[in-house]
């Protein structure tokens, strides 16, 4: 009995402890008060996360192909297609748009790094995502209450 009770308290102490959280998939960008012609096609550029807009990574052009908005009232919501698209914590970004011209610069995108518990008995660990918790889009900060970044006209 005694051996019975030791290997339960040994199997349900190994199961315990904390792992990390997955990466936040990035900000998803929605326009607000554009039509739809001026957000045909826009640019993204990526540059290393701090860097002044210095040091450019890549770039990509966002049109149909990769990417189509929904219209709810005033506001384009994109659908996306790439995961290409999304704006994670990895970079600063110039976001530009052409037709218009506009450019809108993303900056200081700030992921919380969050570990979860195991549970004691589940064979699986529950899903946890990283929260991102704020961002500064041309040069003012903001507080991220969703997993969307709205670019005002």
């Amino acid at each position: 009995m005694k051996l019975i009770a030791l290997i339960l308290i040994v199997a349900g102490l190994s199961s315990c402890g904390s792992y990390p959280c997955a990466k936040h998939p990035g900000l998803q960008l929605n326009f607000v008060s554009f039509t739809d012609t001026e957000i045909e096609s826009f640019h993204i550029i990526r540059y290393t996360k701090g860097s002044q807009f210095r040091d450019k990574v890549d770039s990509l052009i966002v049109d149909s192909g990769r990417a189509r908005f929904n219209r709810r009232n005033d506001t384009l919501f994109l659908v996306m297609l790439s995961q290409e698209v999304f704006l994670t914590s990895n970079y600063d970004y110039r976001i530009t748009l052409p037709s218009v011209p506009r450019e809108y610069l993303i900056t200081e995108i700030v992921e919380e790094m969050q570990s979860a518990r195991k549970s004691l008995f589940a064979r699986t660990q529950d899903m946890c995502i990283n929260p991102i918790r704020s961002f500064s889009l041309n040069g003012v900060k903001y507080t991220a209450t969703s997993w969307s970044l709205f670019l005002k006209k």
